[in-house]
């Protein structure tokens, strides 16, 4: 048998092996997860804000890290750095982190919108329009995020 699968105590006398146990549950990836204490970012997103006016990417996705190890439940900042690897090109880096804003906010609108926009820079139009679809039942045609959105599909689309 394989490392790890053969069978415990009781399970070898009832022919069970680990694999046949019930696993914890893990969060749905619709349901936010936990929250933590948030601590002070304050520092931080002032620092990330004055590197994003002046358009610096990779310096204010450091700042929004920071924020993000002392606040790692906060969809804003998560979305926020992934906004920022995305404009200075990192886009798997920011893929993941427009994941984690959605983990841990699932209506999170911006980071539908952002994500969306990756997915259009990855060269994935049908994920972006997945994206929409989703920001459309959260906030109808009418909010920014989707019009926003919407729009550079349909640009993508027409190049």
């Amino acid at each position: 048998m394989l490392a790890g699968l053969t069978p415990t105590g009781a399970q070898a006398q009832q022919g069970a092996t680990e694999v046949d146990q019930p696993r914890p549950a893990r969060p749905a990836a619709s349901r936010p997860l936990r929250t933590a204490p948030r601590r002070d970012i304050s520092a931080e997103l002032s620092a990330a804000q004055a590197y994003i006016d002046a358009e610096e990417w990779g310096k204010a996705a450091v700042e929004l890290g920071r924020a993000r190890t002392k606040d790692p439940f906060n969809a804003d900042v998560a979305n926020m750095l992934g906004f920022c690897q995305r404009r200075g090109g990192d886009l798997k880096a920011a893929q993941t982190s427009f994941i984690a804003a959605l983990r841990l906010q699932p209506k999170h609108r911006s980071a539908h919108e952002q994500i969306g926009k990756n997915y259009l820079l990855l060269g994935d139009p049908e994920a972006a329009q997945r994206h929409l679809v989703l920001l459309q039942e959260i906030c109808g045609d009418t909010c920014p995020e989707s019009r926003e959105l919407n729009a550079a599909i349909r640009s993508y689309l027409h190049r």
